[in-house]
């Protein structure tokens, strides 16, 4: 008997990803009031399903994705990024270089500025 209810919960599968655990929680517990499982075992239980859940839908999204972006490039409606949004993804890391790199230096002033006080 427990096999089936344990079934239909896991039936829910990508259904979990999207609730909450006190939601979860709910369907689970007419298990609990039969004394079929306890409630630690119903927020174990909950929080399980929930990470498979999410985990699941990830799967099938990766998967529906990359299928969509073959079919796509296949008919020619979508092309290789252009080299300028590259140079501009790239640059992006530059940038922060630079801006840690003046906060270093501006450190390295002000560090210096206070040992000149101090002598």
């Amino acid at each position: 008997m427990v096999l089936k209810e344990m079934k239909k919960v896991a039936a829910l599968g990508l259904k979990a990803a999207g609730m909450k655990k006190s939601e979860l929680e709910k369907h689970l517990a007419p298990l609990v009031k039969a004394g079929k499982i306890t409630s630690k075992e119903a927020k174990s239980l909950a929080g399980d399903l929930i990470a498979v859940g999410k985990k699941h839908h990830k799967i099938v999204h990766n998967a529906v994705k990359k299928q969509v972006e073959k079919e796509l490039k296949a008919r020619g409606y979508v092309k290789a990024k252009s080299k300028l949004k590259r140079k501009a993804a790239a640059k992006k890391s530059t940038v922060k270089k630079k801006a840690a790199k003046k906060k270093a230096v501006k450190r390295k002033t002000v560090k210096k500025k206070a040992k000149k006080k101090r002598k």
